[in-house]
């Protein structure tokens, strides 16, 4: 397993806030915090993909250092993206429990609940089980 720095951690959620503060609508902040673990699923594979297009093989734990690549922006980027992962669980739980009424009548909320709870398991499962140990390689 792997921990976060705090830098990255402060920044992510600071990420969070931005965005809650940012959208006005609660439906909007719904559907932003609903989609992004699909959108660190495709922030860090575009980068492994990235990573197998440049090497013609693909990475493997310290072989080579991903800062080596010189994505610097895709690196950072990935870097913050986990804290934002589990600090988007945390504040969809509160929007559901604040707007609980709106959000459980509609089906289409309903089907959004159902989107982030399989796409965060997902991911909980490719950081646990690291299938082709991508993350490995990504953080030694």
């Amino acid at each position: 397993m792997f921990f976060i720095s705090p830098q990255a951690a402060i920044v992510g959620v600071v990420i969070v806030i931005a965005l809650v503060l940012a959208l006005r609508s609660s439906g909007k902040r719904f559907w932003v915090f609903s989609l992004v673990p699909t959108a660190w699923f495709l922030l860090f594979y575009g980068f492994v993909l990235r990573a197998y297009l440049t090497l013609g093989y693909w990475p493997s734990p310290y072989h080579p250092d991903p800062k080596d690549l010189a994505f610097d922006f895709h690196h950072v980027a990935i870097w913050f993206s986990f804290p934002v992962v589990v600090a988007s669980a945390v504040v969809l739980a509160l929007l559901v429990a604040y707007y609980a009424r709106s959000y459980m009548g509609s089906a289409r909320h309903r089907l959004g609940m159902l989107y982030f709870a399989a796409t965060f398991a997902a991911w909980l499962l490719a950081v646990r089980f690291d299938p082709g140990r991508f993350i490995e390689w990504f953080v030694d």
